[in-house]
């Protein structure tokens, strides 16, 4: 009895070591959580305040502040979808960076095409007025 227990126990123990190392090798791909600070501007080298900033795929985001600054918590693996009115968006790869520097260049073409009203956004062929 004694000799299958230890049998059984052995095979046991193997099978929870697998599992664990499963696990482990699964949440190291994934990329341990980062805190990225950065800082947007347009090609001017003006702050952009109120710049859209969010983890791709996720409802995680931010805005910058006054300075065009922000600060977020991603994987280090993560991309950032960056987006402002009148600006084009961009996909920013993380990369293990703790600080990114993005430059938003002006969508000229989509600001034809918008009319911003104190409510919302339309298009400029939908709004009508005196």
């Amino acid at each position: 009895m004694y000799v299958k227990f230890r049998k059984s126990s052995r095979v046991f123990l193997i099978t929870v070591l697998f599992g664990m190392l499963m696990i482990l090798s699964a949440s190291a791909q994934t990329g341990a959580p980062i805190n990225v600070r950065g800082s947007i501007t347009d090609v001017a080298g003006e702050p952009l305040i109120g710049v859209n900033i969010l983890l791709q795929g996720t409802s995680t985001g931010t805005v910058t502040d006054y300075d065009g600054n922000f600060e977020l918590r991603v994987p280090a693996d993560g991309v950032l979808e960056v987006s402002y009115i009148g600006y084009k968006p961009q996909t920013i790869p993380v990369n293990n960076r703790t600080s990114v520097l993005i430059v938003m260049q002006e969508d000229t073409e989509m600001l034809e095409e918008l009319v911003v009203i104190g409510y919302g956004t339309v298009r400029k062929d939908d709004a009508t007025g005196s």
